[in-house]
C-alpha cells in the first residue's frame, strides 16, 4: 500500500495516527501513557505532539526520518517506504501546504488579471 499525500492530513494528525499504530493500535490511553523513550533510549522526536496539542514544527518530521535512517541525509531523501504515515513530510516539508499554496499564488494572479482587463 502506497501513501498519498492527503491534503486534509495535518502535521498534527499524522503524528497522533503514526503514535497510535507506534502502539501497536491498542488504545489511546496507551498513546497517552508512552513514555517517548525509543529502544536505543533516545527521546522520540514526535512525544511532546502526540496528544495532538501544539503546533508540529514540520522539521520535526525530518529529524525524526534522519534518525530512523542513522543521520544519513541522502537516505532520507532516497527512502523507498512510502507506506510510512511520515514519508510525504521526510524533507521538512509540507507538499500539501506548498501546492495549496501554489495554487493560492495562480488564483490569485489570475484574479488580478481579471480585475486590471476590467478596469
Amino acid at each position: 500500500m502506497q501513501v498519498q499525500i492527503n491534503k486534509l492530513k495535518t502535521p498534527n494528525r499524522t503524528i497522533r495516527n503514526f503514535c497510535f499504530e507506534c502502539v501497536c493500535k491498542s488504545s489511546w490511553d496507551d498513546v497517552e501513557e508512552c513514555g517517548g523513550i525509543e529502544l536505543d533510549g533516545i527521546m522520540c522526536a514526535f512525544h511532546k505532539y502526540r496528544m495532538g496539542k501544539g503546533r508540529v514544527p514540520v522539521k520535526t518530521f525530518r529529524k525524526f526520518c534522519l534518525h530512523c535512517m542513522g543521520y544519513n541525509r541522502e537516505l532520507v531523501r532516497d527512502c523507498t517506504t512510502k507506506d510510512c504515515l511520515i514519508y510525504p513530510y521526510r524533507m521538512g516539508k509540507n507538499e500539501s501546504y506548498s501546492s495549496l499554496s501554489a495554487q493560492n499564488f495562480t488564483k490569485n494572479k489570475t484574479t488580478l488579471l481579471d480585475q486590471k482587463i476590467n478596469l
